[in-house]
């Protein structure tokens, strides 16, 4: 911190990372990676970040598609299984009565 009370830099460390001292192994961002430094991450903050606007219907679209190929990768076997085990189970504890 400067005298004047502004941020200059930063520094991480890792829980349980420590020294022989048993003291923590802090490092400052811009040793880590060039982008880490506190003027480059500075930089990213106040960069605005374009979203891409997407209608509802096409969101929903996406997500049924994307849970179809996961079903797909899973296997048709699996979706059927879950329901006739239910079924079963419910006529097998309404016999039991």
């Amino acid at each position: 911190m400067a005298p004047d009370g502004n941020v200059t830099g930063y520094s991480v460390a890792m829980p349980g990372d420590r020294d022989g001292g048993q003291r923590a192994v802090w490092f400052p961002g811009a040793r880590l990676a060039f982008d880490f430094s506190l003027p480059r991450v500075r930089e990213r903050w106040t960069t605005p970040v374009s979203v891409p606007t997407i209608a509802p219907a096409e969101m929903w679209q996406e997500a049924e598609q994307r849970v179809r190929a996961a079903a797909d990768q899973l296997g048709a076997g699996g979706l059927h299984q879950g329901p006739e085990m239910s079924s079963r189970s419910a006529t097998s504890s309404s016999s039991s009565r």
